[in-house]
């Protein structure tokens, strides 16, 4: 299994990443990622599930989860935001044990307005 080495830069503790993807094999990181199709759609397989997600949707990966994320489009584009798990559990101690889930079937449900 790959290890993704997330590098933050100028020690700021968060760090985004806009692709256009084909596949990102199975993988994970030791901190919380956000996933944010802004263009095409995209194939994620995390745990038992596969989720396919259009533009405007978002989806969170939990620290220490696998996943791999594979391109349904011939174009998309993709932002990768991942927040330092270990810097947010200065002020956050549970973190590293939290679990957060952002899926749902209803695309227009209105809580994803403030989070997009």
């Amino acid at each position: 299994m790959l290890e993704e080495k997330i590098t933050y830069e100028y020690d700021f503790p968060l760090n985004i990443e806009i692709v256009e993807l084909k596949e990102y094999p199975l993988h994970y990181q030791h901190d919380v990622e956000f996933i944010a199709v802004l263009q095409g759609s995209v194939e994620i397989k995390i745990g038992v599930g596969t989720y396919t997600l259009s533009s405007g949707s978002v989806f969170t990966v939990n620290a220490r989860e696998v996943h791999g994320i594979y391109g349904k489009d011939t174009q998309n584009t993709v932002a990768f935001i991942t927040l330092n798990t270990e810097f947010f559990s200065q002020k956050f101690p549970l973190l590293s044990n939290s679990a957060f889930r952002t899926y749902s079937e209803n695309e227009s449900d209105p809580r994803f307005t403030a989070l997009r």
